[in-house]
């Protein structure tokens, strides 16, 4: 990637995260670690462009621009609309953090998050690029095909994994083909009062992997038999979804031969 982008999609994703918030100028430059005379080009271009606006003496916030591109529909609209009710129910049922995500170009896409209603709560990113380090892009690579998966081994150098007794691919691998037997994958690093646990199911369409079902919660309550049952309700909801899904298609298809026999 042209680093120029990079940066810029950085400051994006850094301002929309404020919200209404304007970002400094210095803060930008800091959090890129370049010079603020750089980030003022790659920023004043942005404005031109429509993507940031100055506010002032406190810094730019988000343009028009992002608005504009998504005004036509988000991304993945008939998944998130499926998902929706599927991930409601199973938050009023567990009352934990729940999530829809989704891979793009090797990348980790959360798609629909729907929090629960407990204080004490876990934040997900929203992109994350290292599939081996949650629950969820290890599901991504467990039902990848083998080649697609020689191919990204070949580009991802093994920096750890959510199985931390794992020391390379070659063992990563076959922890990822238990993960495909076993039909879910636990992240269970954390131990401390402070730590969190997760867990993901796979969602398929057809036998294909169509999304992720993920979810997180602090450590203290994965004690017990409370584990397993988020996990029960977490393959339920995440079958029902994949006959969902599966409905709609149908339902789609025999409109549009119906259509075309008009």
């Amino acid at each position: 990637m042209i680093q120029v982008l990079k940066r810029a999609a950085v400051i994006l994703e850094h301002v929309a995260a404020r919200r209404d918030r304007p970002c400094r100028l210095r803060d930008l430059a800091a959090l890129l670690e370049i010079s603020p005379s750089a980030c003022a080009n790659i920023v004043s271009s942005m404005v031109k462009l429509g993507y940031l606006e100055s506010a002032g003496r406190e810094g730019y916030r988000l343009g028009p621009a992002p608005s504009l591109l998504v005004r036509f529909g988000m991304y993945k609209r008939y998944l998130t609309q499926c998902a929706a009710p599927f991930l409601d129910e199973l938050v009023a049922a567990v009352n934990e953090n729940c999530l829809i995500a989704t891979r793009s170009d090797d990348k980790r896409i959360v798609l629909l998050i729907r929090k629960s209603t407990r204080e004490l709560q876990v934040n997900d990113p929203v992109i994350t690029e290292n599939l081996m380090l949650s629950a969820t892009g290890c599901v991504m690579l467990a039902w990848m095909p083998e080649t697609e998966l020689d191919r990204y081994e070949r580009i991802q150098p093994f920096e750890g994994s959510i199985f931390p007794d794992v020391s390379g691919w070659k063992e990563f691998r076959l922890r990822l083909a238990q993960i495909r037997r076993e039909g879910i994958a636990f992240d269970r690093r954390g131990s401390g009062l402070d730590s969190t646990r997760a867990l993901a199911v796979p969602v398929l369409f057809r036998g294909t992997l169509e999304c992720v079902l993920g979810c997180w919660y602090p450590t203290f309550r994965a004690k017990g038999t409370r584990g397993a049952v988020i996990a029960t309700h977490c393959r339920e909801t995440a079958e029902r979804l994949s006959l969902a899904l599966e409905r709609a298609d149908s339902r789609i298809s025999s409109g549009e031969k119906n259509a075309g026999g008009l």
